[in-house]
């Protein structure tokens, strides 16, 4: 099972820590995304909660991707995204 995290960090030092955090486990797909495998659920989930301030309104999203969709697959350049379905 795959996870995809997803942040938006105010400060940028800890955003910088957040993302070498994240480098460590798993792969960058965007600038502030990144694809994880689930395994280190509960220890990147303790570790990236020292970074969260909420009331800056830093934001971490974390989605579980599983089944029969775990493989990637990407939007070619002709089609338009309300007619890409995973």
């Amino acid at each position: 099972m795959l996870l995809l995290i997803v942040y938006d960090i105010t400060e940028p030092k800890r955003l910088r820590k957040v993302a070498r955090l994240l480098e460590k486990y798993g792969i960058r797909v965007q600038n502030s995304t990144f694809e994880l495998e689930r395994e280190n659920y509960n220890e990147i989930l303790e570790k990236l909660k020292k970074f969260i301030d909420e009331e800056e309104g830093d934001k971490i999203f974390i989605f579980k991707i599983s089944g029969k969709n775990e493989e990637k697959t990407e939007l070619a350049k002709d089609e338009k995204p309300w007619d890409f379905i995973i």
